[in-house]
């Protein structure tokens, strides 16, 4: 279930299914990653189980498509929902799938032979519960399964999560407090080769400093690579009655390694409508290029 130096640089690459250590949601990427307290609607479902809570009085029902055009051709997508059962808590669903840019094949000899697209995609099944108004508690299941050429492997894991809502107060903003583990399973095989999902624990808080201001702070500690930071800042500016706008900003710490110039600084913002919302977010990996990612989710 780990490599053989767990929680350290030292086990660089030896995790199976890497896809799952990209984000999922906009928002959150626009805010550096931070997502253990931040976390929030049906997309939480990738992040934190605990945050796609509805509740009795919120909206019945959510629904998001994303869309990411990453690096080196690759592509990712996102369909995730919620709906609110009420008093008896929220389930919720997600789909993620990343499809690799083209790759020669090669035959024994090592004369190319064709292309191939490696291709991967996770579905999670979750439910959440709220105890009281300020605290809320999730767990979900993830199937995984991955392609590479001839080959394909499936794994499953579980993914937990607590949030812990207006813990203090902090000036004129309370501050939440989120928990969550990614990606407890089975090790997969693919290609005679068995590795571990790349498991990550995190913990974080989000500071509501006022109506306008929210700022976030996580500490992850995941199974093959050097425990990290990532910090957010959402700036909330209302248009009209009928809806906001939002400004994010963050700082990712494990996208420096190894990457120079603006690597780990991410950018972005959203449109909330009440029934309709739109996110959008932009990271830089140094001469790698950059990522866009945008979200597009309804309220019913």
């Amino acid at each position: 279930m780990f490599p053989e130096a767990p929680f350290s640089d030292r086990s660089g690459g030896t995790t199976a299914a890497p896809f799952l250590k990209f984000p999922a949601g906009a928002r959150i990427e626009a805010m550096g990653g931070a997502s253990a307290a931040a976390a929030r609607d049906c997309e939480a479902v990738f992040y934190n189980p605990a945050g796609t809570l509805i509740g009795a009085k919120g909206p019945r029902s959510d629904f998001g498509l994303g869309y990411s055009n990453l690096i080196s051709g690759a592509q990712a997508g996102s369909v995730a929902y919620s709906r609110s059962l009420g008093k008896a808590g929220t389930v919720a669903a997600g789909l993620v799938y990343f499809i690799h840019g083209a790759q020669t094949a090669y035959d024994s000899k090592g004369d190319p032979v064709g292309e191939f697209s490696p291709s991967d995609f996770a579905l999670t099944g979750a439910y959440s519960y709220g105890f009281g108004r300020n605290i809320r508690v999730g767990a979900g299941i993830k199937a995984i399964r991955s392609s590479l050429q001839s080959e394909s492997a499936a794994s499953a894991a579980v993914e937990l999560g607590a949030q812990f809502l207006r813990v203090v107060e902090l000036g004129d903003g309370p501050l939440d407090l989120g928990l969550s583990v990614s990606n407890l399973g089975m090790p997969m095989r693919l290609g005679g080769v068995s590795q571990p999902l790349p498991l990550r624990l995190s913990g974080g808080a989000l500071w509501r400093v006022n109506p306008m201001l929210n700022a976030t702070m996580d500490g992850h500690l995941p199974v093959d690579d050097d425990p990290y930071m990532s910090l957010g800042v959402e700036l909330v500016i209302g248009l009209s009655k009928a809806g906001k706008g939002s400004v994010r900003t963050g700082f990712n710490q494990a996208a420096t390694r190894g990457i120079d110039k603006l690597a780990g600084v991410t950018v972005g913002g959203g449109l909330d409508f009440g029934w309709l919302r739109f996110d959008y977010a932009w990271a830089p990996y140094g001469d790698l290029g950059h990522a866009n990612r945008a979200n597009l989710s309804f309220r019913f």
